[in-house]
């Protein structure tokens, strides 16, 4: 990506320079005859027209990267079809109903977002060998989606907001369908031990829908496939979660 981004700089300078050489050196050899036919003008709309393209290859090279960052989004997405939990993909004998209504338990014992939030990570986590955890809440005020809970996640920068569509999780958000995602891209996510870092190839995404509207989505990544009695896990709670995140106040 550097590379790419230094090539187009180093065209852009080279572009310009050989414009401005040529036209010096066509100025110069112009006799006196000639220069009063008109044809300095034309050798000044090519000087203007090198600094020009100069610019615009320029710039092209301070979009090359986020451009790039958004392509790399959007093949994820592309490549790994959205799983609609309403979908009859499962036997529901493979459903632990116990653990489902353990969950559903959680939502009485928290009387705040965060705790309701780090309630459900952990107890999924568990249960899924899940290794890192994260959920967003949606901040009405503003319409963006903060963190208010998570597992096992070590940065060293802060996690950013973000708003409905924008980047995968917010995707997610905006279709209000689950998403597992497979063979993610290496550092796309990294989990830190005191054996070193690894990155899971294993995503999955959850949204909370209350009323028609995502009040919360929920990140889980593992080293191993998440199986589809979790879809209709989430599908069970949705409800529960989804109302008390709506209910419980932002803070």
């Amino acid at each position: 990506m550097e590379k790419n981004k230094t090539l187009f700089k180093l065209g852009a300078i080279v572009l310009s320079v050989t414009i401005v050489v040529l036209s010096i050196l066509l100025f110069i050899g112009v006799n006196p005859e000639q220069k009063q036919s008109g044809i300095p003008l034309i050798i000044g709309l090519i000087l203007a027209a090198g600094f020009q393209s100069g610019i615009i290859f320029w710039l092209l090279s301070e979009n090359t990267e986020t451009e790039s960052s958004v392509k790399k989004s959007e093949n994820i997405l592309s490549e790994t079809p959205l799983i609609n939990s309403d979908n009859p993909i499962m036997n529901t004998a493979d459903v632990d109903y116990e653990f489902v209504e353990l969950l559903k338990s959680k939502t009485n014992q928290a009387f705040e977002p965060a705790k309701v939030a780090e309630q459900l990570l952990i107890t999924i986590s568990k249960k899924y060998a899940v290794v890192q955890g994260m959920l967003f809440l949606l901040n009405s005020s503003d319409g963006k989606f903060y963190p208010k809970g998570n597992y096992a996640f070590y940065s060293n920068e802060a996690v950013k907001p973000f708003s409905i569509g924008e980047g995968i999780t917010g995707q997610v958000a905006k279709n209000q369908e689950t998403l597992k995602i497979s063979n993610v891209p290496h550092g796309y996510i990294t989990v830190l031990s005191g054996l070193g870092s690894s990155s899971p190839r294993f995503l999955l995404l959850v949204p909370f829908v209350h009323n028609g509207q995502t009040v919360a989505v929920a990140e889980f990544a593992s080293f191993s496939e998440f199986p589809d009695s979790i879809l209709k896990i989430f599908e069970l709670i949705n409800n529960e979660y989804a109302a008390a995140f709506e209910k419980l106040s932002f803070s």
